[in-house]
């Protein structure tokens, strides 16, 4: 599932249209609207992990992520907008095993976690 906030009808509309165009069903997309942060946490704790993008890293929702105890893949890049979410996971301590230093181990450490599915949440 793809999980985004709902910003505006233009943007919520291209992206729908571009996920049809490749094969992606819309009950696959979820367009959240803005929360305050108790009830935001709360629904983050619906999801089983946080996949981060490579070319420009979360920053307030990776942390989010972890405070609503998902575990949170990264992999960071050469400049500091690709590095945001691991600075977090590393600040986090054991979370940083989820930092990743290439594609392959990207999708090897998330393939494992969707796997354990909500087991393997962080405590």
């Amino acid at each position: 599932v793809l999980w985004l906030v709902n910003e505006n009808n233009e943007s919520n509309t291209n992206l729908l249209q571009q996920a049809y165009k490749r094969g992606i069903t819309r009950d696959r997309i979820i367009l959240a609207e803005r929360a305050d942060f108790g009830p935001h946490i709360q629904r983050v704790r619906a999801a089983d992990m946080f996949l981060d993008c490579f070319t420009y890293n979360a920053h307030t929702t990776a942390v989010d992520s972890l405070w609503g105890g998902l575990p949170v893949v990264t992999m960071p890049g050469h400049n500091m907008n690709m590095r945001l979410a691991s600075g977090a996971l590393y600040s986090f301590g054991p979370a940083s095993e989820t930092c990743v230093r290439s594609v392959a181990d990207y999708e090897e450490v998330a393939v494992a976690l969707a796997s354990k599915g909500a087991r393997a949440r962080i405590k």
